[in-house]
């Protein structure tokens, strides 16, 4: 319900305009490959294994970049962070600990409770 809530609370021209101003002029990400594969940052990819559309290009980005960190979340949407929040949290910790950042994810975890106010 917070998911769904979250989405309609979006203007229908914000959306459409974020559809023809962003999705429709940027590469394909699978364009990308050769210039992904020379990026050396630590990367964390996050998936919802509900979110049918981004299980393949979340799974080409980690394949083809070095240094990247798979996190698969069980859930449904787009929108994990809203739908599965702790762990996606929990995911950010963890990546974050791993590069000698412990708590890193509490800036989020403050944005998310202001979210549910």
């Amino acid at each position: 319900e917070r998911v769904r809530r979250s989405e309609l609370a979006n203007e229908p021209h914000a959306l459409a305009n974020v559809i023809r101003g962003v999705q429709a002029r940027r590469p394909s990400v699978f364009d990308l490959q050769p210039r992904l594969e020379t990026l050396s940052v630590p990367v964390l990819v996050m998936l919802s294994t509900g979110d049918e559309p981004v299980v393949e290009c979340s799974k080409f980005l980690v394949h083809h970049l070095p240094n990247a960190t798979l996190a698969e979340i069980s859930a449904r949407s787009h929108w994990t962070h809203l739908e599965a929040a702790d762990v996606f949290h929990q995911s950010i910790d963890r990546f974050l600990e791993a590069l000698g950042q412990p708590g890193g994810s509490k800036e989020f975890k403050t944005c998310q409770n202001l979210t549910d106010a």
